[in-house]
């Protein structure tokens, strides 16, 4: 019976540290998503040239730039 216990209490830990993992996991992707967010935005209130010298991009390209490392994850 208590090999049953432990086997039991090992597999609710193990439940609880993979739903921390995906909580943390959802944390981080908010995290990231509203510092592409800032950015973004800082982007978009640039001038078209100031845009063209600082990243060599129009303004058609801020989302692609801004998020090209979400997409490449």
């Amino acid at each position: 019976m208590n090999t049953l216990n432990g086997s039991f209490a090992a597999t609710i830990v193990s439940a609880f540290a993979a739903i921390g993992t995906k909580i943390e996991a959802g944390f981080e992707a908010l995290a990231a998503a509203n510092s592409c967010s800032h950015i973004s935005k800082a982007m978009n209130n640039m001038t078209d040239a100031d845009l063209a010298d600082k990243y060599g991009i129009n303004r058609d390209q801020i989302n692609a730039y801004v998020f090209r490392e979400t997409a490449l994850s």
